[in-house]
């Protein structure tokens, strides 16, 4: 069977295995032009399923799935098959001469299975409750940390990423997309993203590479490379996806698997990022502070920092609006979902644990 999200995941199609991200995420390949990505988020699997329904709500091509515990044992099937193999090829050239190859040599020459191995042992060590093995569809992505450094690189032309970024967020609705995302972003609490529980930040681009730079006061991006665009047939569109933070709003205790909200609060003394959307003053300020520092980004980062904005006509208060719509809009997008899951979820004795969480969100975002 060809690779896809509507296929289950077999040893015997994977064709080849690419490294994506070190440790993180491996794109697998099959024997025509099918593939998929396979990555590792460090959260809990309730976490990772609760998120992807909030973000498909806003944007349905963001489709993530779950790994099921026979797709995982095909990926510890081909990871076997694949090291043992080499090792045979090892002891064949071992004959004529050549050294003998260990298993650590092996994955030293292939990169992508040492990725596998780590990302299966990652797993295993984490029984699921830290992490979640996903399956999701390849995409062109491109951060805004890679455009950034394309252009200090490379110079400006009318095509480069960061152009490509520009033209996107200036596009119709483009503003909007972008709101909707903050939307998901502070629903799930992520703030591997955009971050605002205080600030300024400090962003790293290329950290401890040859491009590295450091990025002072931004208001409210917190990982520069999680701002990503999808570079479509059909043109760039912002993209939503890498939702899901690894450290969680209030560390250990959070706001991420339809716990309830008020308890939680209390109990970390941390107030839910949700909250904000239905805070008109809040929301507009968020609004503010987003656009300041999209617009300095697009400018490609020049120091001093001008207060003026450059990038967005008006000096961007178009934009402001554009975003704050496109946050409202995505709120009652997740909303609706809320409703049906609410729904949902009081027709499962397997979930009616969730319906007081899911509830209280309800009850706090209905009105915006």
């Amino acid at each position: 069977m060809a690779l896809s999200m509507g296929n289950p995941l077999i040893a015997v199609d994977i064709g080849s295995i690419t490294r994506f991200k070190e440790g993180k995420v491996v794109l697998l390949k099959g024997y025509g032009f099918d593939s998929l990505v396979i990555k590792i988020e460090m959260a809990s699997e309730s976490h990772v399923k609760s998120a992807t329904t909030v973000v498909k709500a806003v944007d349905p091509s963001n489709r993530m799935k779950l790994l099921s515990a026979s797709e995982i044992q095909e990926l510890q099937n081909f990871y076997a098959h694949q090291t043992g193999m080499l090792l045979a090829m090892s002891k064949a050239e071992a004959k004529f001469g050549a050294h003998k190859w260990t298993v650590e040599r092996v994955l030293a020459s292939h990169p992508a299975l040492s990725d596998l191995r780590d990302m299966l042992g990652e797993y295993q060590h984490s029984t699921g409750a830290g992490a979640a093995l996903c399956k999701m569809d390849q995409a062109n992505l491109v951060g805004m940390d890679k455009a950034l450094v394309a252009r200090w690189t490379n110079g400006e032309t009318e095509q480069d990423p960061l152009n490509q970024f520009k033209s996107s967020l200036l596009a119709r609705g483009g503003m909007e997309r972008l709101g909707e995302i903050v939307a998901a972003d502070l629903f799930i609490a992520n703030r591997d993203r955009f971050n605002v529980s205080g600030g300024p930040w400090t962003a790293w681009i290329d950290e401890h590479g040859p491009n590295e730079r450091k990025l002072s006061g931004m208001k409210t991006f917190h990982n520069i490379g999680n701002i990503l665009l999808c570079l479509k047939n059909d043109g760039p569109v912002m993209s939503g996806l890498d939702y899901v933070d690894p450290n969680g709003q209030g560390g250990g205790m959070n706001f991420k698997d339809w716990n309830g909200v008020t308890a939680t609060e209390q109990l970390i003394e941390v107030t839910w990022d949700g909250r904000i959307l239905a805070d008109k003053a809040k929301r507009r300020q968020l609004a503010k502070n987003v656009v300041d520092d999209i617009d300095w980004l697009l400018q490609a980062c020049p120091t001093p920092r001008q207060q003026n904005r450059v990038v967005f006509p008006g000096n961007g208060t178009a934009a402001e609006k554009s975003l704050e719509k496109g946050m409202i809009d995505g709120c009652r997008k997740i909303c609706s979902k809320l409703k049906n899951k609410i729904k949902q979820y009081e027709r499962d004795p397997n979930k009616t644990r969730f319906v007081a969480g899911v509830s209280e969100r309800y009850r706090i975002l209905k009105g915006v």
